[in-house]
Parts: structure tokens; C-alpha cells; sequence
């Protein structure tokens, strides 16, 4: 499955651009340049022993490869391996040359990279010939005369006649001859019997590898690999692959972070008698193998366990550490609950999550006693925290590669307009990070056309520039279905600062002609003061009804806030507040409550005449989605005159709990006060 979603991938990539110079078969390699260089063939053969770690390793090479040459990736190529395998070797050269021409006439000269893996032996037929393995002093000269040594390539001849053509590299996997006789512990007629002929193909090689140009091959040990692996340096390992292969290191250390070393324990499984006969197999041959006669030829030397034998163990803790560290948003979702709680209720929630050793039933009754004590707004804010949780842990699985797209698609539906561009923005910062283009799919965006709205180009386009070519990473969700893009880019955003967002932000907020002039018109009834402070009061869906997302604040609170901005203003104190709200009433009653605690302050909101009559009194999604067209654009427009008031306030009052909030401190440079939390991007 995994090598299928490889070879989809290579399918998508656009095509490349045709080079200019011919390659030219069966002639010498001219001085090239890097360009030039990259045109030639290039040819991976990964040698070793059966056993040593080939179907593991191989797919870690061939992502990054499918991501550097798309559909010049040649794997598993049959008529290769006709000719490698089957033809006399009198006829390979001609048959290889005619092979090879047929292949750069078909891909007019794009760049290429083949890979080959047979290992030694390959297969499970006519092993016979070389049963006896090393004990037999006359199965090493007849496999070489052969022509292919135990059944597999000639790895000389191939190295050979490929020089003629490519740029070769050999990379050689190595593995203890306890744990390699075990990965095929069924072949053979039996286990030491196996061992015996890999020690033979431990020798072949190291006479074919002794004769290679240094440069021309390098060999790597599995348990190195794993080990690597176990401590997360999965950099070290990328660099040191892409310096020999040249493979991009960055698709080289994401592909490394999915290699799973193998579980199996050779020597706890297997039986004590034959590991000591094949433990002293090894000892007796070892010294004459390629470990052992070339040292300087290994990579990733410097994670030999036995060099570092506490290295997988130290490197353990920070692993889970960070697997269970909470990102801001569930911090701060399961915060407000403890806040909430009594001291009796915190000590019975502290006992929940002690129980680790207690029985299922035991939990399950703690869990029910809790829950038993909780009044209704605390059991919101504890699913209100689970939900959160488990849509971060969501995001944090994911591992996409952004270099697999050309462009991100995000399409604008029914949910708020705070929602729905708050997300946009997350896009278009993780299209900016990644250098790819952002496209806005906004036909059945309940508020119309984003661009009717603002100028948001480059930063956010109206359509995909890649035609053909498209190969969009897209981000949808309905009710409670998401694409995986959607938690990819949520994952995102959990890591992007206020600063980079805002900046964004401010970049995309340029209103059209048209907007620009209807918002003056609506705001000029307010008759602003050059100096005032906003205040910012979501309720209808967003604080009750089945589908609420918070708890209410009180109008006191806010009373109370919007006056301590108004005597903290700078250079002199505000004397004017002008309230923001979805609901009518809110406002109205924050004017009553502020004419009787500060009456020295004006108050001003919007008569909201224009709004149909059941959204007077707060934003009910369901409701908005119903109206025509028409309402839906003019009351669009009556938030955006909104959102201009916040903006230009000396401070703001708001919740970040609300999308409107969180969205309006991104486009504002003065202080914004949030009365229920902290800013996060999500």
C-alpha cells in the first residue's frame, strides 16, 4: 500500500521541461556541470545479503526520489531485470545499450534515477547450487562463473557496463548474521544451514566491493540505521544519505521518520544450540568481510550501539514528553474547566487521573461520580475540552508532505464569517511557509466573494494558476466531516505566532473600492469621536442553543473593562464606548448598566434596522444561512463596518473565544483585552 501511494504521487508530478542536450548512449560522460549532471542517468544499487533490511530500507529512498524526479523513477523495471537475470552475459552490453536508448527516446532527456535491490541470493529457486554455503571451498568460484552469483545480478558486470551510461552508487546494507539467518529462519532446510550460505555472499560481495572506485560505494549497518532511528536523529541520517545519493535531505529525514525497525529478537527466539553455532560461524569468517576490511567505507558509524550504549534509552523520555504535551488551545480549554470546579470537585477530577492503576470499573466509577457532581455549564467546558483535545491530537498525527502540491484549495461554506476566514488566514500563512499557492474556493460561500469584499491577492487568489498541472491540497469541511487538510493546516496553525498570522493578515485587509465606500456610509451614522474604545459582545449560537461554544461573559464584565480602557487611554482618557454586538439587547443593556456606573462615558452601538427580525437579537448560523442572497451580502457588509469600528479603536474589549475576536486583534496595532482567555490560533 505504501509503495502504491508512492507511485500515485509520481504520477501526479508535473511534467518536466524538455533539456536542451541529447543523451548520447555508449558514449564517455563529458564535463558536466550540476545541471548537466543531473540529466545523466543516475543508478542506486542497494546490495547485501538476504536479510540485511532491503524491504525496509528501499521505500525510505524511493519517496524522496518520486518527490525529486517525479516520473523519471524507474523501480521493479522488468525488462531490467530480463536482461540482467536472464540474458547470456555475451549479450547484456548490446541488449542493456538497446535497452537504455529505448528509455531516453521515450523521456526526451528528462532527468532519471533507476533503482536496483536484488539481493544475495535472490529468490527460492534452484537454491541447490549453493547449498553447502561456505563450506563448500568450490561455490564461490562456480557462482562467479555463473554469471549470476547466487541467482542475483552480476553486481561487477553491472557496475561496469552502467558506468558506460549513468553515474553509479552502490550501497551496501550489513547486518548481524544472527539477525539476517533469522529474517528467512524457514529457508534452507534450517537455520544454520542459511547462515552458511549468507557467509558465502558475505564474500562474494566483499571481493566485488574491494574493486570499486572508494567514491563509487559506501556501506551501512541496520542496526545503526536503528538505533538512529530510536534516538530521533533522523536529520543525521538524511544528511549523510542525501550527501552519498543526492537526495534531497528533507524528503530523505520525512521518509526516515516513518521507518519502523524490525521487532523481532533473533537471539531470544531462537534456539540456543544454533545460535552458538552460528555466533561462531560469524566469528570465524567476519574478520575477512567488507565490515571488517573496509571500516572507512561506513556511514552513520557514529551510532554503533556498542559506542553508545545508553544512547536509544536517554533518548526515550523526551520522546514521550513531548507526544503528551498539550498545544495552547486544550491547555487553556481544560484550564477553564479546573477554574471552574469546586475543591471538592477538583480533588474527586486530581483522583480520575491518578487511577492509572486501578480497574476499568473502578475508573468507570470515579468517572460517573464526577460527572454526577457537575453542574451543566461545568460538563460543557469539560466536552467543550475533550472535543478540543481530540481534534489537536488529530492534527498533531498527521504528516503530509506540502512538496506533494503545487497549490491549496480551501473552500468557503456555511460557517460564520469569523470562522471561515480566521481558517483561510491559517492557509494562507502554511501556503507561505511552504511556497505554494493559495486558492480560495468561495462559490458557496454563504457571504458571497471574498475579493468582492478585499484585496487578497497574491496572498489568497481568486483561481488555481497550475491548470493541468493542479495538484491541490484541498481543505473542506461540512458539519462534522473535515478533509485531511483541514486538521493538516489546524495542526499548522497550532505553531504559528500572533506576529506571523497578524502580519498576514493586515497584508490580505485591504477593502475593495466598493466595500471601502458602503462602510463609511454605515459607520457615519455612529458618528465616531477620533478617540473611542470598542467593545466586542458575541451571543446568539455562540453561547447557547445545542450548538454553543462558550460560556456567556456578563455585561458587568464588560462594563466594568470597557471604563478601565477608557481611564488607561493614552495621551487622555476616552469618554465614548461603542459597542459591537449581534444582539440588540446586549448592547442596550451595557448602555443602561454604563449610564449607571459611569455616566460621565457616552455609549454608541448600531440600530441594526436592516437586519432581519429573528438575527436582531444575536447571530444564529442556521437562521443567516436561510436568508436571501441579498441579506446575507447586506448584513455581511454591516459586519465588516463592525470590524473597521474595532480596528480603529484606541482598545478593544472582546472574547477569544470568539472568531470575530480573535480575527479583529489580528488586524489591529493598539491593546486588545480579552475577557475569557488568551489568543490562539485555532
Amino acid at each position: 500500500n505504501g509503495m502504491q501511494q508512492q507511485l500515485e504521487v509520481q504520477q501526479q508530478q508535473p511534467q518536466q521541461q524538455p533539456n536542451s542536450q541529447q543523451f548520447q548512449s555508449g558514449s564517455s560522460s563529458p564535463s558536466r556541470g550540476p545541471s548537466e549532471k543531473r540529466r545523466r542517468l543516475q543508478v542506486v544499487y542497494i546490495a547485501g545479503v538476504e536479510g540485511t533490511g532491503h524491504h525496509g530500507f528501499m521505500p525510505l529512498l524511493l519517496y524522496p526520489a518520486v518527490r525529486e524526479y517525479g516520473g523519471g523513477v524507474l523501480a521493479w523495471w522488468r525488462s531490467l531485470r530480463e536482461v540482467l537475470l536472464k540474458c547470456p552475459p555475451s549479450e547484456r552490453r548490446a541488449k542493456l545499450n538497446m535497452l537504455l536508448e529505448a528509455m531516453q527516446t521515450n523521456c526526451q532527456d528528462e532527468p532519471r534515477i533507476l533503482f536496483e535491490w536484488c539481493s544475495y541470493p535472490f529468490g527460492e529457486e534452484h537454491r541447490e547450487r549453493w547449498a553447502d554455503g561456505v563450506a563448500d571451498t568450490d561455490a564461490l568460484a562456480r557462482e562467479l562463473r555463473s554469471g549470476n552469483p547466487g541467482n542475483s545480478v552480476d553486481l561487477r558486470e553491472f557496475v561496469d557496463i552502467f558506468s558506460e551510461f549513468a553515474d553509479v552508487k552502490v550501497l551496501v546494507l550489513h547486518r548481524g548474521l544472527i539477525s539476517a539467518s533469522w529474517s528467512h529462519k524457514e529457508w534452507d532446510q534450517g537455520l544454520l544451514k542459511h547462515a552458511r550460505i549468507l557467509a558465502l555472499f558475505m564474500e562474494y560481495l566483499t571481493g566485488v566491493l574491494g574493486g570499486l572506485d572508494p567514491d563509487m560505494w559506501r556501506w551501512v549497518a541496520y542496526e545503526d540505521v536503528c538505533n538512529a532511528h530510536l534516538q530521533g536523529e533522523h536529520a543525521a541520517v538524511a544528511a549523510a544519505l542525501s550527501a552519498f545519493l543526492g537526495l534531497p535531505a528533507a524528503t530523505l529525514q520525512r521518509s526516515f521518520s516513518h521507518f519502523r525497525p524490525s521487532s523481532k529478537d533473533a537471539a531470544a527466539e531462537m534456539p540456543g544450540e544454533t545460535l552458538r553455532e552460528i555466533r561462531a560461524l560469524e566469528d570465524r569468517h567476519s574478520d575477512r568481510w567488507f565490515p571488517s576490511a573496509f571500516p572507512g567505507q561506513r556511514m552513520l558509524a557514529e551510532f554503533d550501539a556498542s559506542r553508545q550504549p545508553s544512547a536509544s534509552s536517554a533518548a526515550a523520555p523526551t520522546r514521550v514528553q513531548a507526544d503528551t504535551k498539550m498545544d495552547a488551545a486544550t491547555e487553556q480549554a481544560f484550564t477553564k474547566l479546573i477554574e471552574a470546579l469546586s475543591e471538592e470537585q477538583r480533588q474527586l477530577w486530581l483522583d480520575v487521573h491518578q487511577s492509572a492503576n486501578a480497574t476499568e470499573a473502578q475508573r468507570s466509577e470515579k468517572v460517573k461520580r464526577l460527572q454526577a457532581m457537575l453542574s451543566e455549564d461545568q460538563m460543557f467546558l469539560l466536552k467543550k475540552a475533550l472535543i478540543t483535545q481530540e481534534a489537536s491530537q488529530k492534527a498533531s498525527k498527521l504528516d503530509v508532505d506540502p512538496t506533494a502540491y503545487t497549490c491549496v484549495h480551501m473552500w468557503l461554506g456555511g460557517c460564520g464569517f469569523g470562522s471561515e476566514v480566521n481558517n483561510l488566514m491559517s492557509a494562507a500563512v502554511f501556503c507561505m511557509q511552504n511556497g505554494l499557492d493559495c486558492i480560495v474556493e468561495d462559490d458557496g460561500w454563504n457571504s458571497g466573494r471574498l475579493h468582492d469584499f478585499v484585496n487578497a491577492e497574491p496572498c489568497i487568489l481568486k483561481s488555481c494558476r497550475w491548470g493541468s498541472r493542479c495538484r491541490p491540497l484541498e481543505i473542506r469541511r461540512d458539519r462534522r466531516q473535515a478533509t485531511t487538510g483541514w486538521f493538516l493546516i489546524c495542526g499548522h496553525a497550532k505553531g504559528v505566532s500572533f506576529q506571523e498570522k497578524s502580519a498576514l493578515a493586515q497584508k490580505v485587509w485591504s477593502y475593495t473600492v466598493e466595500t471601502e465606500r458602503r462602510l463609511k456610509e454605515l459607520n457615519r451614522d455612529l458618528n465616531l469621536p477620533g478617540a473611542y474604545v470598542a467593545v466586542q459582545i458575541r451571543r446568539g449560537d455562540k453561547v447557547a442553543g445545542s450548538r454553543r461554544e462558550t460560556l456567556k461573559v456578563t455585561i458587568s464584565d464588560y462594563v466594568r473593562a470597557a471604563a478601565a480602557q477608557c481611564a488607561a487611554a493614552q495621551p487622555s482618557a476616552c469618554r465614548t464606548v461603542v459597542v459591537c454586538s449581534d444582539d440588540l439587547g446586549a448592547a442596550e443593556e451595557f448602555a443602561r448598566e454604563m449610564g449607571r456606573a459611569h455616566p460621565e462615558l457616552s455609549v454608541r452601538f448600531r440600530a441594526r434596522k436592516s437586519v432581519p427580525n429573528p438575527l436582531v437579537r444575536g447571530h444564529w448560523q442556521a437562521e443567516f444561512n436561510s436568508l436571501s442572497a441579498e441579506d446575507r451580502r447586506s448584513m455581511t457588509l454591516e459586519f465588516l463596518a463592525d470590524v473597521q469600528v474595532m480596528r480603529a479603536a484606541k482598545a478593544l474589549v472582546c472574547t477569544h473565544s470568539s472568531n470575530v475576536g480573535r480575527l479583529v486583534a489580528l488586524l489591529r496595532d493598539g491593546p486588545t483585552v480579552s475577557l475569557d482567555g488568551e489568543w490562539t490560533n485555532g
